[in-house]
């Protein structure tokens, strides 16, 4: 019934206090079935971000190249881990997600601050016809939001000045008092760090993108999927501990004929515990806590239940 591995990669995140989680973080056939297809599986997009030195993004660039729900908000759930720990983020268009908040020892603002006196990206050398832009302001904004390697083609973004042409990016710029300078060519990375000594940019621990699903992930764009945590809560507090997982259809059945799934989270003694079935299964939130006595049960909260084709 419980199987911790399948149910992480399925977790629901924080969309209210009540609430612990709100979307589905599954394997992209699970996910697929669930919804249709109006999620993706943005795991390798996310990772190609941190993996450029940026642990900030906005969300609806995730929807470049292919957009899973067009013209409506749609919303990230990323898991990932850092320093041997697990972590959640998640966010909705037009927001911006920080995958380094949560990292108690990520230390983005040790480098020292770069001021951007030059870019110009286009032809260069310049011919007689200009075919390059100054795109100072752009570069000095991407290293103030600690985003040190810069795709050189990013910068074609909004003003192209030679479309299908290979363009140069050329930076002169000053940190701790010194010039710098660095240049590259479409489609590469020019890195601002790599010449100061004094950057500690390899400070922030590697993250590593388990799972990131981005679509219509709350409860309401999914008609096959139901919030049963009061229901839940509600059959806890009447002293029951187990259940049949076929009772959470009494009244609202999200699926009728369908074989359904229920995954809870819960907490107990200050401690967090998930539990998970199937039609027509029993679960049973007793079993993971230890020293459980029946007489004298601790207080069980139930943070997140979903019931419905999560799988």
């Amino acid at each position: 019934m419980f199987n911790i591995r399948c149910f992480v990669k399925r977790a629901l995140i924080a969309l209210s206090a009540a609430i612990a989680y709100a979307g589905i973080c599954a394997g992209g056939a699970h996910a697929q079935a669930a919804n249709g297809s109006q999620i993706r599986d943005v795991a390798q997009k996310v990772q190609a971000i941190v993996a450029g030195g940026k642990f900030s993004f906005t969300v609806a660039d995730l929807a470049a190249d292919d957009d899973p729900a067009p013209g409506i908000v749609k919303t990230v759930v990323i898991e990932y881990t850092a320093n041997g720990h697990t972590y959640n983020a998640t966010g909705t268009d037009p927001d911006t997600v920080d995958l380094s908040t949560q990292v108690p020892s990520f230390n983005p603002a040790s480098p020292p601050a770069i001021k951007i006196t030059r870019a110009r990206y286009g032809v260069l050398p310049e011919s007689e016809i200009p075919r390059v832009r100054d795109v100072t302001k752009k570069v000095q904004a991407l290293a103030d939001a600690g985003k040190f390697k810069i795709q050189v083609s990013d910068m074609a973004a909004d003003v192209d000045p030679a479309p299908q042409v290979v363009k140069t990016l050329e930076i002169d710029y000053t940190a701790n008092g010194k010039d710098y300078k660095v240049s590259g060519l479409d489609p590469e990375i020019v890195d601002l760090s790599a010449q100061i000594p004094a950057f500690n940019a390899a400070s922030p621990p590697k993250i590593v993108v388990s799972c990131a699903r981005y679509g219509l992930l709350h409860p309401e764009a999914n008609p096959q999927i139901r919030d049963v945590t009061k229901k839940v809560q509600a059959i806890v507090a009447g002293g029951k501990f187990s259940f049949t997982v076929s009772d959470l259809a009494v009244d609202d059945d999200p699926a009728p004929g369908i074989v359904k799934t229920v995954e809870i989270e819960y907490t107990a003694n200050g401690h967090t515990y998930k539990a998970s079935g199937t039609d027509p299964d029993t679960v049973d939130l007793s079993t993971q806590i230890p020293s459980f006595n029946a007489a004298s049960p601790p207080k069980i909260v139930v943070t997140s239940a979903r019931y419905g084709l999560l799988h």
